[in-house]
Parts: structure tokens; sequence; C-alpha cells
């Protein structure tokens, strides 16, 4: 038997998001009898560990280039081209836009005889991004979007050529999430129930209430005989993740709703600016920013309304570790929602951003835990069938095994 075609794979860095998880995931699931992956990261080892440690656990070697800013990028793309001349392989895939430009340079140099690109988000707020990669689109062999939405992106905007574009969306392992232990999600908020923010809740309430009933007479909230209702919201604190949006939309609901909490998993630049419109609204007894977490999936499955106000996205990853949770959703319209939600779409996806009807929705799962839960059990199906990792392996494995076909047996397999 011949052995494994060589492949690198190349990443911006390793720190826990969408996009890294995602390729650390499929890696240490494809068949090694017919790939030797090594991956190589731009930047330094990260300060989460715990992808760096599932590809240690894989077997998988990993090579970091450790370039800090733009005056770390000469270096680094001799690092890298060494590795490439070094390792040889048979295909040079990349992930996000910074290992995508700077891999399909080093690959010409290095003479790797296929480029695959991975396009993960429709790139709506650099647009010297598509810019750069219009210019270099002939360095690329492939390019695999991660939803049918940033191929239509990628080739309207971007104008990226269409017979270039291939569509593999995301995947989860539905068995792993739901093993996943619940976190007691009412620690979070114990601070006020030993008196520390009552006496907000009591200040603002009739106000909000009143201007509830102006706005949704047919929809006050009803005190749940269950408890709290803890709504759950994961992602970097960055512009794209509208945040600040869904504080803002959320406010008149956590003032007038005692139990009704909002939890919001995740670090970032914005953080600051996210607790001043907490403060500003009068909310920081129902809003936990809870920064980076390792557990975030199981604080998902703790909850009863997972949320997504993205201002852009390529498939959302939390969106759809929420639904293999088997959590019911509100989402706002953004890049693969639709894809993922597919026939559900109809009770969970909010269009054009409209405020009242997001809030509609929330009191919708608040008054009936019932019809979140027919809905969160039908999301589950719905990911087991169209979004597993059986389907993604054999499909990244088919793509570059069309390619490998093609090259010299000595070539294919670096040697």
């Amino acid at each position: 038997m011949s052995p494994p075609w060589r492949v690198t794979f190349l990443i911006t860095d390793l720190e826990v998001g969408g996009a890294e998880k995602f390729m650390v995931e499929l890696l240490c699931r494809l068949n090694r009898q017919l790939f030797d992956p090594h991956v190589v990261v731009l930047a330094d080892m990260p300060q989460h560990r715990q992808l760096v440690d599932r590809l240690d656990q894989c077997r998988i070697p990993v090579s970091f280039l450790r370039v800090r800013n733009l005056f770390g990028l000469p270096e680094g793309f001799a690092k890298l081209v060494r590795h490439l001349r070094k390792f040889r392989p048979g295909i040079l895939q990349s992930f996000l836009f910074h290992a995508n430009f700077l891999g399909r340079l080093a690959a010409r140099f290095a003479g790797v005889p296929t480029v695959i690109c991975g396009i993960r988000v429709a790139e709506r707020e650099h647009p010297w991004h598509l810019w750069l990669d219009r210019l270099t689109a002939t360095w690329v062999d492939r390019y695999v979007c991660v939803s049918e939405a940033v191929a239509k992106f990628s080739a309207e905007v971007g104008m990226l050529p269409e017979a270039k574009l291939t569509v593999i969306p995301n995947a989860v392992d539905v068995a792993a999430i739901c093993s996943q232990k619940p976190v007691d999600l009412g620690k979070l908020f114990q601070w006020d129930r030993a008196g520390g923010g009552h006496g907000r809740i009591e200040s603002r309430r009739g106000e909000t209430r009143d201007a509830l009933e102006k706005t949704h007479p047919d929809v006050l909230p009803v005190a749940s005989e269950n408890g709290d209702f803890y709504m759950v919201a994961v992602g970097r604190l960055e512009r794209q993740k509208g945040f600040d949006w869904l504080l803002v939309t959320l406010a008149p609901l956590l003032r007038g709703t005692p139990n009704l909490r909002l939890i919001i998993v995740g670090s970032g630049p914005e953080r600051e600016r996210l607790l001043s419109i907490i403060a500003r609204e009068g909310i920081e007894h129902a809003v936990r920013l809870v920064g980076f977490r390792d557990d975030a999936q199981a604080i998902i499955r703790a909850c009863d309304l997972f949320l997504l106000s993205s201002l852009w996205e390529g498939m959302p990853n939390a969106l759809l570790e929420a639904m293999a949770a088997g959590k019911p959703v509100v989402c706002v319209e953004a890049e693969g929602v639709r894809e993922v939600l597919g026939p559900l779409c109809e009770d969970q996806l909010i269009c054009d951003r409209n405020q009242d009807e997001f809030r509609r929705a929330i009191l919708k799962h608040y008054r009936d835990r019932k019809y979140g839960a027919r809905l969160g059990r039908r999301n589950q199906r719905q990911v087991e069938e169209h979004f597993n990792w059986s389907r993604a392996v054999a499909q990244y494995e088919s793509l570059w095994m069309s390619y490998l076909h093609e090259l010299p047996t000595q070539v294919a397999l670096g040697s």
C-alpha cells in the first residue's frame, strides 16, 4: 500500500474559535492511512491550549511560526517556505484570511502543486481583504466556502471565479455535546439573591412594564413557576457579533421581567463598551459577560434559549452547537443561518433585525417551555441529519483526492 499523502494545514492562530475548532476536529477525524497532516500556525502558542492538546492527542504535529505583528511577517514567511520545501506536501489547505494570503504566496515559492483556501465568513468589515484575495486568485486552485451564502458573497462581492468555489458546511458531534454536564447557571447570578441588585429591579419595573404594555399588550410576560429563564449568546466580543444591538433590544424585557437572564460567553475588544451599555440600560442584575469559557458547550446545555445577533457570519458554529444540544434558538438574518435552520426558519429566524419581533419570539419561549422543547428536538434532528462529521470529512477527503490523483505519485507523497 502507498504511504499517506502529505497535506499541510495552515491557520492564523489556534485560539478557540469556530474556524479553529472545525479544522482541528476535521484533522482528528481524517483517514490517517490516506493522509499525513501537519499543522502550521502563523501565530504563537495560544493562551488557551485545548485545541493544541487535542492535536497532540491525535499525534498531529504542529509548528508555530510565532508571527506577532507585521514586522514579523517576513521571517514568518521564510519559515513557512522552508517548512513547505522540507515537508513537500501535495496540498496546502489554509483557513482564515492571513493564512490564506501568506499561504498561497509561500506555496508558489516552495513549489506546492495545489493550494486550497477556506473562506469561513462573508468579509464585510475589511474590503481590502477582498481586493487582495481577488488580486491573487490565480494562485489558488480551489476555495472551500462554509455555506452557500458565503459562496454567493465571494462570487458577487469578492468577485472570485465561481468555477473555483466549493461549499462544504460546518459539522458538529451531537453525542459529544449532549454528553456535557450542564453548568449551574444560577451561580452566575447569586449576588443578586444576596441583595446586590434588587433595588434597581424594583425601581425600574413599573416604568418598563408600562412601555411593554404600549408595545406588546398581547404578549406581556407571565412569571414562570419553573424559576429563572436563561438565554445564552456565544461569540467573540466584536462588532460582528452584534451584542450591542442584542443588549439594547433585550433591555426592556430584562428590566420588566425579574427572572429573565442573559449570559454572553466570549472575550474581546468590545467588552468595556458592552459593560457601559449594560450600566446605561440598568440591566446589571440580569446580564453576565462571563468571558472565555472552556465549558461553553456545557453552558449552552443548561440554557433555555440560544440567541444569535450577528451582523454577518459564514455558518455560525455556536448556532450548530446549540441546535445539537437540543435548544430552541432565536436568530437574526446572517450568512449561513437559513441553511442551518432549513425548514425550521419560520419559527426561529427574525428578518430585518426587527427588535419588536425579536422580543416577541423570546417572550413566546418564556411563556411556553413546551414549545421551546419541541423546537429543540427538531433542531437536534436537523443538525444530526445535515451537519454531521461523517459527511464533512468525506467531502474534504474527496476534494483533496481529486487533486492528489492528478499529481505524479512521487510529488503527491512528498518523496
